[in-house]
């Protein structure tokens, strides 16, 4: 499920490190440290995302609004930047 994401660096008391979103596929891109999360579904919608971007607390938004949202679901863990950090770690 390849995307582009205009990812945003983010200072979170809850590890979130970076959010994105893919306008083309209404996808949203959370990553907390060196792991990616992929979120999709109705719920997930350009408004979302803006609102994530202008919270006061990231966490706090996070959890009542997208976590706890029964319309929006986790795809997957991107592995594929876990192993891309992994392999700077050891270069």
């Amino acid at each position: 499920m390849p995307g582009t994401y205009n990812m945003i660096e983010v200072a979170s008391g809850n590890g979130m490190s970076a959010i994105g979103y893919d306008t083309e596929t209404n996808t949203l891109r959370i990553e907390f440290g060196s792991t990616a999360y992929l979120y999709r579904g109705e719920g997930v919608r350009p408004e979302l995302f803006e609102g994530l971007k202008a919270a006061d607390s990231k966490g706090r938004f996070f959890s009542q609004h997208i976590r706890k949202n029964e319309h929006i679901r986790l795809v997957k863990e991107d592995d594929e930047l876990r192993q891309a950090k992994a392999q700077d770690a050891q270069d």
